[in-house]
């Protein structure tokens, strides 16, 4: 191989290297992408907030507990709005195998949900919040899945997604909630 040749041979590797990097970083879920992973920085304010509500929630859930169904499922289902990425204020690292478990939690939540409609005995009341709180739940596993199959998402589009996905788990937790303190009353 001739000198020329080499160079050309580099400067050709060096391209495919530096368009794979940039690819990596511009569009981290990319078929190009080495580390399909998607570091989220939540808002703090709204992170804050939504904490207070979810210790409260689970304070004022075990000062009245009943020996309901519900109230044993409760607790199940709160464990997808306890995720690490959700109430803390640090950088959380998404990848694809992470969005599959998110996925899976709120796929089991839903279930969960489902089956409580047909084992307990739910006024007309408390079974409309309780259809709402499945329909947002289905919402929350079309938005991660959108997220989760987008490869051609860039950073900006996927930091937007995710701010909207964690907004979205922060609406779905207040509808758990008033679906919880409905049956509660009874």
């Amino acid at each position: 191989m001739s000198k020329r040749s080499k160079r050309i041979s580099l400067v050709f590797l060096g391209v495919i290297v530096l368009f794979i990097l940039a690819m990596t970083w511009f569009y981290p879920y990319s078929f190009f992408s080495i580390y399909k992973t998607y570091s989220y920085q939540p808002d703090s304010v709204m992170t804050k907030e939504y904490k207070q509500d979810v210790d409260t929630f689970k304070q004022t859930s075990q000062i009245h507990f009943k020996n309901d169904l519900t109230s044993k499922r409760t607790k199940d289902i709160l464990e997808i709005f306890e995720q690490d990425w959700l109430t803390h204020e640090k950088k959380s690292k998404m990848s694809i195998q992470e969005l599959d478990t998110l996925l899976l939690g709120v796929k089991e939540a839903r279930v969960t949900l489902l089956d409580l409609s047909t084992q307990e005995n739910y006024s007309r009341k408390e079974r409309e919040y309780l259809v709402d709180s499945i329909k947002s739940l289905i919402e929350l596993e079309e938005k991660i899945n959108d997220i989760r199959n987008g490869e051609s998402k860039s950073r900006r589009t996927l930091n937007t997604q995710f701010h909207n996905l964690h907004t979205s788990f922060i609406s779905n937790f207040k509808a758990f909630t008033t679906f919880y303190q409905v049956t509660q009353e009874q």
